[in-house]
């Protein structure tokens, strides 16, 4: 089958460093938010797993996709993620906002948490017309990005889990805040 027409792809399948990922549900609506361009360019700041990068290159494969984090381990996992999921990402090991100067002006951006500062650098210095999205943690922070990009949702994933009886039960995870817009 085509490998494009699936997002959201299983934690398991990428390398991550003891959680540090955008979970599979998460990532879905933020793929779905994301605007990807059929020959975009894509920065994923902070990168980590570099997971929405690689899903981004699987969905958007003629788009130049950038993933930027500065630290040394995460940059190697990304470089394995692209491997594995069989694309083509470029890792900048360097900090945002810094490595950002340097690279070609995006038509989508995702910024995977971290504080308003960095959103605030992306939206001051992105050409206007870009679809940002970034995700948090923290209310507070999120409704910082609200006020600057104009949409919020809160995700909430509970997974099924069995129970010693057969029966099943959802344990909840943390819910994550999604804000999206253009610059």
């Amino acid at each position: 089958g085509n490998p494009s027409l699936s997002w959201g792809l299983p934690d398991y399948s990428y390398a991550h460093r003891g959680g540090m990922i955008t979970h599979a549900e998460v990532r879905a609506v933020v793929l779905s938010k994301l605007r990807l361009a059929e020959k975009g360019v894509v920065w994923d700041v902070g990168a980590g797993s570099g997971s929405v990068a690689v899903e981004c290159a699987r969905l958007a494969p003629m788009s130049h996709v950038y993933a930027i984090d500065g630290d040394p381990g995460s940059a190697s996992r990304i470089s394995q993620n692209a491997r594995r999921h069989g694309v083509t990402v470029t890792v900048i090991e360097e900090m945002a906002p810094a490595a950002l100067e340097r690279l070609p002006r995006p038509t989508s951006v995702f910024v995977g948490g971290g504080g308003t500062g960095l959103l605030e650098y992306v939206m001051d210095h992105v050409p206007s017309g870009a679809r940002v999205v970034a995700t948090y943690a923290g209310l507070g922070r999120a409704a910082t990005a609200a006020e600057r990009l104009a949409n919020m949702v809160s995700v909430q994933i509970a997974a099924g889990k069995r129970l010693p009886g057969g029966d099943w039960r959802l344990a909840a995870q943390n819910p994550v805040f999604l804000c999206w817009g253009d610059t």
